[in-house]
């Protein structure tokens, strides 16, 4: 058996004690020291202790366990005696005084609530509020199953509360004008639904999730020889072609002494004329065209045609026999080719990296082999160890605070402290009320206990706390006791000038046996009295001749 309560120590008169009397093992601890040791096999043992005799500071509560063993020999002897109120204002679901909720065990917790995800139930805290103890169950503490040991890229599962199965939920959050679909390998990929109608317009897909198409702007370039204008049927839509043809057509018919050429400055056409073309012969193949006359041969030279069908994102080539092959230029992955520049390039283009494996948490970053990078933006950096910052793929970077574990010392608590992290320290247990002191009972953690002050002279007065200093105040009982008053001392004058002096004494002693028990236990000075039979009516027809404030 054990008392596991509390007490606030003070200095009185007579000083506050304790007395036992046991015939098996007995240890008292006062503050967590051992102060009485009756251990071991022993006959019936009486101890006393005087609490001014172990250091205890003056207004201070503390601990007081008492532990005794009951060894089943022949007798059985245990009085515990003290002169001081034990505080027992705290008692667990068990109804035990400060107790440890040892009437539950975790096998009572079956999981009340009918959650099938809820397993390994432990039984809760001794201070939990519990209403009826055959419910224990409800009050318990449940590990969740975890089912995350089965997601992939693609799915994550959670546990289904009303057959404790695993749920699986898509990890691929709805993007804007996209189509989604996942793959092991792969992962969340997205098909753009933006695209535009034809190679001369574009679309692109704005903050709303509207998709925007407009014309293609085909402004390829400043050569005032050519024109420029979208093709539909160019897989790039704008084109340019030159503007002055290589032919010179005089009623309707090719002249073939004539050719054009284009002055760059004002991109006028000019007609130059062939010198002796009459005299010569011969003609041109499928990717020449007529230069000069050779006077000595009277053949006709030939220089290359121009291969270019104005679209700078094609291969452009001629073969003599069987004329102009235009090959497009392929660009790879997310590049594609630069028709602005006028040059045969690759453009690098991010908005084609959008969707793979991109978030509001990362870059979408195109590089010239044509290969998407996802490098993650970059959060702020956190102005203490008490906070730090994740990102969110639908919202961006957000700040959290340190959630630092639970402390499993009831009287202390974890915090997180800005320069060293997550630290203990002492609970406080404080309750801002000058009589009500809160502290902290190892295994329990913060109770309150309303102060209880002992007077100077316990026979004479009662102590209250003042509510607003907090101090402890004696206060003379009302009537006064007899026996606190100086000035009752019998003299022997007084003995004297009664007649029946031993009637005065037995008078005396009658009230201040009968009455006053009657007196202290009104004034609850006596917390329990035992009635004792010669204050006590006798049972049945005649009175006690002992009972009663007068002598018979």
């Amino acid at each position: 058996m054990g008392f596991d309560l509390l007490s606030g120590y003070y200095k009185t008169s007579p000083p506050m004690f304790v007395m036992t009397s046991s015939d098996d093992d007995l240890y008292l601890f006062i503050d967590n020291r051992l102060v009485m040791d009756v251990g071991g096999v022993h006959r019936r043992a009486d101890r006393y202790l005087n609490l001014d005799t172990i250091g205890l500071q003056h207004g201070i509560l503390y601990a007081f366990d008492l532990y005794f063993c009951e060894r089943r020999n022949a007798g059985s002897t245990f009085i515990l005696s003290n002169n001081f109120l034990l505080d027992c204002s705290t008692r667990d679901y068990c109804g035990v005084c400060n107790g440890f909720g040892d009437c539950c065990q975790n096998s009572m917790c079956t999981n009340g609530n009918s959650n099938k995800c809820l397993i390994n139930g432990k039984c809760p805290s001794p201070n939990r509020y519990v209403v009826d103890l055959q419910y224990i169950a409800h009050y318990c503490t449940y590990d969740t199953i975890n089912y995350s040991y089965l997601n992939d890229r693609c799915t994550t599962y959670s546990c289904n509360p009303g057959t404790g199965g695993a749920v699986p939920k898509s990890v691929c959050p709805d993007k804007p004008c996209s189509n989604k679909s996942c793959s092991e390998n792969l992962g969340c990929t997205y098909v753009s639904t933006c695209q535009p109608e034809n190679s001369c317009r574009t679309a692109q897909c704005d903050a709303t999730g509207e998709c925007i198409r407009n014309a293609k702007n085909c402004s390829l370039g400043t050569d005032k020889c050519k024109n420029y204008y979208c093709n539909e049927t160019n897989p790039n839509g704008c084109t340019s072609t030159p503007k002055c043809s290589e032919y010179v057509i005089i009623n309707n018919t090719i002249n073939q002494c004539k050719y054009h050429t284009c002055d760059p400055k004002i991109g006028e056409c000019i007609v130059n004329t062939i010198v002796n073309c009459s005299a010569c012969h011969g003609e041109p193949g499928k990717c020449e065209l007529r230069d000069y006359c050779n006077a000595e041969t009277g053949k006709w030279t030939f220089k290359q045609k121009v291969i270019d069908d104005g679209n700078p994102c094609t291969l452009d080539s001629c073969n003599n026999d069987t004329g102009v092959i235009n090959n497009p230029f392929s660009c790879p992955g997310c590049t594609e080719c630069d028709t602005s520049s006028g040059n045969m390039s690759c453009r690098i283009e991010n908005l084609k990296c959008q969707g793979l494996n991109s978030s509001v948490c990362t870059f979408d970053i195109c590089i010239s082999d044509g290969s998407c990078e996802y490098p993650n933006i970059p959060c702020p950096a956190p102005k203490d160890k008490c906070e730090f910052y994740t990102c969110d793929p639908y919202i961006g970077c957000l700040r959290q605070s340190v959630d630092c574990p639970l402390n499993p010392d009831k009287c202390k608590e974890s915090f997180c402290h800005p320069l060293q992290g997550c630290i203990s320290r002492d609970r406080n247990c404080s309750t801002g009320v000058p009589c009500i002191d809160g502290i902290c009972q190892a295994g329990y953690g913060c109770k309150n206990i309303t102060r209880v002050c002992t007077p100077h002279r316990p026979v004479c007065q009662y102590g209250t706390c003042n509510n607003v200093t907090g101090e402890c105040e004696s206060t003379d009982y009302d009537p006064y006791p007899f026996e606190c008053r100086t000035e009752a001392v019998i003299s022997i004058g007084v003995i004297a000038g009664v007649i029946i002096s031993g009637a005065v004494f037995l008078s005396i002693a009658v009230y201040s046996g009968k009455r006053l028990v009657d007196h202290l236990q009104e004034r609850q000075k006596i917390k329990k009295a035992t009635n004792n039979p010669i204050y006590q009516p006798k049972p049945g027809t005649k009175d006690n001749p002992l009972y009663g404030d007068t002598l018979k």
